[in-house]
């Protein structure tokens, strides 16, 4: 049975929402895997993804990650959102998108700080308390250093990772 995955935006807007295979859920950890070619709706409208996806969400950690691979299975890139930590009720996740994102692309070395000014605006817009502000920021240093130590989950593991049906 498919599980859904529902995201928001800070002021409880909808983000994204779909349905996706969920894989494992043990202690903090919630995994799923998103073949492509799944119906997603967005803020933006209906889409349709493109490539294949564990997406692995916690329960008590500030961001979750997306790796991701092409349609042929070579590897893509690690897509890093931060986020308020997710809710599992067995059937729905749901987490709060704060749009800052780092991603690891395949080739390259150095990740990307993606959507600053997009967290700037929305900051102001909806107020984030202060809390949440600095939580996200030293998530980020977090995850940076994961990422350039090669830790789990951001090692070859995830990477040779593939559904068992």
């Amino acid at each position: 049975m498919n599980s859904i995955i529902s995201s928001t935006k800070f002021d409880g807007s909808l983000h994204y929402q779909f349905e996706s295979e969920l894989v494992s859920a043990e202690g903090n950890e919630i995994r799923f895997y998103t073949p492509p070619h799944t119906k997603m709706t967005t803020y933006r409208g209906e889409l349709t993804t493109t490539s294949h996806s564990l997406r692995i969400f916690y329960t008590d950690l500030h961001w979750n990650v997306f790796v991701r691979w092409h349609a042929d299975w070579r590897f893509e890139n690690y897509y890093v959102n931060i986020a308020q930590p997710a809710t599992w009720d067995g059937h729905v996740l749901r987490w709060v998108d704060l749009d800052l994102d780092i991603i690891q692309h395949a080739n390259q070395t150095v990740p990307i700080l993606d959507d600053e000014d997009e967290f700037e605006r929305h900051r102001v817009k909806w107020d984030y308390p202060q809390p949440v502000v600095d939580r996200a920021w030293q998530s980020v240093k977090e995850v940076w250093a994961l990422l350039e130590n090669r830790t789990s989950p951001f090692d070859t593991a995830a990477q040779q990772w593939r559904p068992t049906k």
